[in-house]
């Protein structure tokens, strides 16, 4: 019972109130005589108190905890150390999920106070309390755990990756921690994605890519932030081989899942102009399917995301419009549907600016009276038809002459049975 009120008493020491610290400093000043001896006398209590109140819903309570066992470390000295770090690590070992958030958020705020070169010394009892805590059942615990891992990274640089990374990769493939290795993966990733994600990468995207590194790739994407502009090209190519060359429709479902994932995480101009360039060459390959996935992933960024892809427009309806005399049938198809979901991104009253361009990219492909394979699909006219449309009722007489024309190079070019449901719009 001593032991808890001197506990509390000194605890309440660094409360937010200036009349609460300098009242429980004068009675602390009264009942004791050396600080040091005693604070090691009632640390284990203290330690416990100070944990419970580290994981609480409060925010003053955690910051007095927080204030607490800063001024814990400095009165006593960095030796405390090694008696205040084996009461936090048994703090892991308690059934109740607070007290776990607690130790995680204590190690914390030790790192921070002690410094690299005392952190360094007890790093080998540090390393293996976050590794745990990174493999706890409660997300609370994780994400605090992930906090701590930003600290000791901060403290002991690569060695925290060296120790940590492997083994939550093993836990990722293996056991019954599979799971919540990948949440704590999301968690350190949100904190430390710079140094996080290179290392990750490598072992997610080797070939073949299985339907579980697919699905931990597909979570990690989308909380990378700004370091996926450096890895987009390598993973969306290695999505795109595996995607090729895999028969499994549960891998596949995995890896198309992952690939809108990947380009729903594309939140930048540069992460833009990346996958833009990627795509342009993709779609010039001499491989069909490759042709084809280049095709696929660009309807899905057009319909996906939110990033602005103006000044790729006239040159991706050229390269599409192209595609549409392609030699196999899965490109086609594939090319409509990217070119519909392309034109779909351009704001109706901007459509005529884009009435010349296009019409030279009509005229350039196939053979005026041949159909050609993309205009005889169903709606295989439907993106195009509309640029024409709105240049003939709001343009100039320049753009109006040209929208006509467009539409008669159209006609040339696709059956009569593909045109029936556009008769009336033309006429």
């Amino acid at each position: 019972r001593r032991d808890r009120v001197l506990s509390s008493l000194y605890i309440v020491r660094a409360d937010n109130s200036a009349i609460v610290r300098q009242a429980s400093l004068a009675v602390w000043k009264s009942l004791v005589t050396n600080t040091p001896r005693t604070l090691r006398e009632i640390l284990p209590t203290m330690m416990s108190m100070i944990i419970r109140n580290l994981a609480s819903v409060s925010y003053d309570r955690r910051m007095v905890a927080a204030r607490t066992l800063g001024d814990l470390v400095r009165k006593l000295g960095e030796s405390v150390l090694s008696e205040i770090i084996p009461i936090l690590e048994s703090g892991l070992e308690s059934s109740e999920s607070d007290t776990r958030q607690g130790v995680c958020v204590g190690l914390s705020e030790i790192m921070a106070t002690a410094g690299k070169v005392h952190v360094t010394d007890y790093v080998d009892s540090i390393i293996p309390a976050v590794r745990k805590a990174l493999l706890d059942e409660s997300p609370d615990v994780r994400e605090a755990a992930a906090q701590a891992f930003d600290t000791l990274h901060q403290c002991v640089g690569p060695k925290a990756i060296d120790e940590i990374l492997p083994s939550l990769l093993a836990n990722l493939h293996t056991g019954d921690k599979s799971e919540y290795a990948l949440e704590g993966l999301k968690e350190i990733m949100a904190v430390r994605s710079n140094v996080v994600f290179p290392v990750l990468i490598p072992t997610l995207i080797a070939q073949p890519i299985t339907t579980f590194n697919a699905r931990a790739l597909g979570s990690l994407v989308s909380v990378a932030g700004a370091a996926l502009n450096r890895r987009l090209t390598n993973i969306l190519a290695a999505l795109i081989q595996s995607q090729v060359s895999e028969t499994d429709s549960e891998t596949l479902e995995a890896l198309e899942t992952t690939i809108t994932a990947l380009l729903q995480s594309i939140d930048n101009a540069d992460g833009t102009h990346t996958l833009i360039m990627m795509l342009f060459e993709l779609v010039k390959s001499e491989d069909a399917s490759r042709r084809s996935s280049g095709c696929n992933i660009l309807a899905t960024f057009c319909n996906e995301s939110t990033q602005d892809i103006s000044r790729h427009i006239s040159d991706w309806i050229r390269v599409l419009i192209n595609l549409l005399d392609d030699r196999t049938q899965t490109v086609v198809v594939s090319a409509l549907a990217a070119l519909n979901a392309v034109t779909r991104t351009v704001r109706k009253d901007e459509l005529e600016g884009l009435v010349q361009s296009v019409r030279r990219s009509v005229r350039a492909v196939g053979i005026p009276g041949v159909d050609l394979p993309g205009f005889c699909l169903p709606k295989g006219i439907a993106p195009l038809l509309p640029i024409f449309l709105q240049g003939l009722m709001n343009g100039s007489n320049a753009i109006r002459e040209a929208s006509a024309l467009g539409i008669g190079d159209l006609i040339q070019r696709t059956s009569a049975d593909a045109l029936k449901p556009f008769v009336t719009q033309i006429t």
